[in-house]
């Protein structure tokens, strides 16, 4: 089976973010950087919403690997 696979801007969308360019380099700098030893959606900044939201994508890590990675790669210390 094939799986769609999402991008970071997506991700946003899902998460009702700013998904602009804009949008995107404001919210690193508002949760950057996300320790090491914390999952993404541990960080505070985020509602539970968000929080509760980003657990549930992750967990359908085929569809939403490759955006997760890419977040990974912006927050992470």
């Amino acid at each position: 089976m094939e799986y769609q696979t999402h991008s970071l801007n997506e991700l946003f969308q899902q998460l009702k973010l700013d998904d602009s360019q804009d949008g995107i380099e404001r919210l690193v700098v508002d949760v950057a950087p996300v320790p090491s030893n914390k999952a993404l959606w541990e960080a505070p900044e985020w509602t539970n919403e968000q929080a509760y939201k980003m657990q549930k994508l992750y967990e359908d890590e085929a569809q939403w690997s490759q955006a997760f990675e890419q977040l990974e790669l912006l927050l992470r210390a």
